[in-house]
């Protein structure tokens, strides 16, 4: 159990860097595509809340509103 554990929080953790990397870049098209996967993936985890926050800031900060509010109502599940 701790095994499969320790693996899902290091591959959560990998797609919330892609997640980090992608805003840090400014590419948001990368930034949904990384987060959808996160939230996918790995949606019970607080890797992927944490990047539905990352994902909605960088989205609204690129002026897609409508999708960064989409995104941190994904983020609250």
């Amino acid at each position: 159990w701790n095994l499969w554990k320790n693996r899902q929080a290091s591959q959560a953790s990998a797609l919330y860097s892609a997640v980090e990397q992608a805003a840090q870049g400014q590419d948001l098209g990368r930034v949904e595509r990384a987060f959808n996967d996160i939230r996918d993936q790995f949606g019970g985890t607080a890797y992927a809340q944490q990047a539905g926050l990352l994902a909605a800031r960088a989205l609204s900060d690129g002026g897609k509103a409508d999708a960064a509010k989409a995104e941190a109502s994904r983020a609250e599940r």
